[in-house]
């Protein structure tokens, strides 16, 4: 069975509980995308390894199921980077449509300040046991280098 009859054959409430859309929104998405993707694509072009649809639903189930991306490009038979390029393409898309009730894209330039955790932790390091000359270093020349010096 193909993707998109499985899809159209959920209940309402299954599918909002797979994608995390209602059905009537997820069709109104597709709509704005496949205009999209005509009004790219008028002179003809390389075909994409992914439908609208498919790409649609690689957005939701990223979003919705924090799959990784790898794990999308596995099941969807792609590259990491069409996965990538897909979810970026379908962001933009929806951003940029005024007609769907999504939120915009955050203004990040008016932030002045950036907190970071950056703690540090001392290494432990044996203290007993451990030549005065030695270094730390593991190679054979260093250790006989030392030992050399150390006789004399």
């Amino acid at each position: 069975m193909e993707l998109k009859e499985k899809v159209e054959r959920l209940s309402e409430a299954k599918f909002q509980e797979l994608f995390g859309v209602k059905k009537i929104t997820f069709s109104l998405m597709l709509e704005v995308l496949e205009e999209k993707y005509k009004k790219d694509h008028q002179r003809r072009g390389c075909k994409g390894k992914l439908s609208v649809f498919e790409r649609l639903i690689v957005m939701l189930e990223y979003y919705r199921h924090y799959v990784t991306m790898e794990k999308l490009a596995f099941d969807h038979n792609v590259e990491k980077s069409t996965i990538c390029d897909t979810i970026r393409w379908v962001e933009t898309t929806l951003q940029e449509n005024d007609s769907l009730p999504l939120p915009k894209r955050r203004n990040t330039a008016g932030i002045e300040e950036i907190a970071v955790d950056v703690t540090e932790i001392e290494i432990e390091r044996p203290k007993e046991k451990q030549e005065k000359w030695y270094s730390g270093k593991k190679t054979a020349h260093t250790k006989s280098a030392n030992r050399s010096t150390r006789t004399k």
